[in-house]
């Protein structure tokens, strides 16, 4: 098990946008999501997405299942 695993929250969202912001940048096409986006698209909803964030040094860091 990871260690500081859990489900993703609102207070999340500023260090998800950010992050995945730059995962994105690495490609030359690419979508743009602000902070209501990310929230919409990516806080866990039961029956419907899971996301789960791992807090390191608080920081938020977060991950997908595969089948998003």
């Amino acid at each position: 098990m990871t260690n500081g695993l859990r489900e993703s929250q609102l207070k999340d969202v500023p260090a998800m946008t950010k992050l995945l912001a730059t995962y994105l940048k690495k490609t030359a096409l690419h979508p743009v999501f602000d902070e209501e986006e990310v929230a919409h698209w990516f806080i866990t909803k039961e029956n419907i997405v899971n996301c789960y964030v791992v807090e390191v040094e608080r920081r938020s860091l977060f991950c997908l299942p595969p089948s998003v």
